[in-house]
């Protein structure tokens, strides 16, 4: 069923907007680019060929709108304690948004915890090196206070 280009999107033409936009060779092509005009043109194209009249710009603003609601739902789904929601879609979006580094949700970190494992074979090196350092200090003490005070430090 043909559209024309006004702004509503049957599920349909979405339908095959995301299979084209998920299509292996389509994800390459935008892995890196941020001047993507010329991909978006192609999966314009194809819509054509599948009987949907759509430009580019409609398809990529589209494409973009269909990742901020698949980012929203992942994100909800995320957090401990909500419930569960999903978006049409979602799983066809999953299928190939789930590990793009553009799709994964930002790294919080403790700010108490190290952030690598060699930050926290340091802070350990470091506190055995302040451990040695404060058994010396004691073992000079201790003979300091067996010596009758005698030493001064």
């Amino acid at each position: 069923m043909p559209s024309n280009s006004t702004s509503n999107w049957s599920t349909e033409e979405t339908g095959a907007l995301i299979s084209i936009w998920g299509a292996g060779e389509i994800q390459r092509k935008l892995d890196g680019m941020h001047r993507n005009i010329e991909v978006f043109e192609e999966i314009a194209k194809a819509m054509v060929e599948r009987g949907f009249n759509r430009t580019a710009a409609q398809c990529r603003s589209k494409t973009k709108a269909l990742k901020q609601k698949y980012r929203t739902t992942r994100d909800h789904n995320s957090r401990s304690g909500r419930d569960r929601i999903t978006c049409p879609f979602y799983n066809e979006m999953d299928a190939f948004l789930r590990d793009r580094p553009s799709s994964r949700p930002a790294v919080i970190r403790d700010s108490a915890a190290p952030a690598r494992q060699d930050d926290a074979e340091e802070s350990a090196d470091e506190f055995d090196s302040s451990s040695e350092a404060d058994n010396s200090l004691n073992s000079g003490l201790s003979e300091s206070v067996n010596n009758g005070g005698t030493e001064t430090f």
